[in-house]
């Protein structure tokens, strides 16, 4: 990826940005309009429902969910093994997952890996977990009668 910056705060994606991460995984359109509205608890990275427009119609969705990098430089450091997880996840065995996955339309990680976005399909009608609070059981047997599911219809 040849993206020259990757965006640390959400005033940084910007259409002219959009664009150009877009571009560098072969989405050739140009953002028009964004506009941003925060999802998820914000633990280790930022969670935002990005709202565009093109200059022109596109095979992209109009809503994605982007999440990167934000605080301060030491706590993006510190969090640099995670972000360089999850690009590599989003980039390569995604794909490979039989139990619903958003797609990624873009991953950029910095050289340090303590700088990172990725631009996902907007599962909207999905509830992000709390990683804090935990699940309910019955949240867990969904999940898990879920998993077992997917194995099965693999083999």
């Amino acid at each position: 990826m040849t993206v020259t910056d990757i965006p640390t705060a959400v005033e940084h994606l910007t259409p002219a940005l959009l664009t150009e991460l877009l571009a560098d995984s072969g989405h050739h359109t140009v953002v028009r309009t964004v506009a941003a509205t925060p999802v998820g608890s914000e633990q280790m990275a930022e969670s935002l429902r990005l709202r565009m427009t093109f200059d022109s119609p596109s095979e992209l969705p109009s809503t994605v969910i982007a999440k990167l990098a934000t605080g301060d430089p030491g706590q993006r450091e510190f969090a640099s093994g995670a972000f360089r997880n999850e690009v590599t996840f989003y980039r390569e065995p995604a794909t490979e997952f039989a139990i619903p996955v958003p797609a990624c339309y873009t991953a950029a990680l910095s050289e340090s890996c303590s700088e990172f976005v990725v631009l996902l399909e907007d599962m909207g009608a999905a509830r992000q977990g709390d990683q804090i609070a935990g699940s309910t059981a019955g949240q867990a047997r969904a999940v898990a009668s879920r998993l077992r599911a997917c194995t099965l219809e693999r083999a």
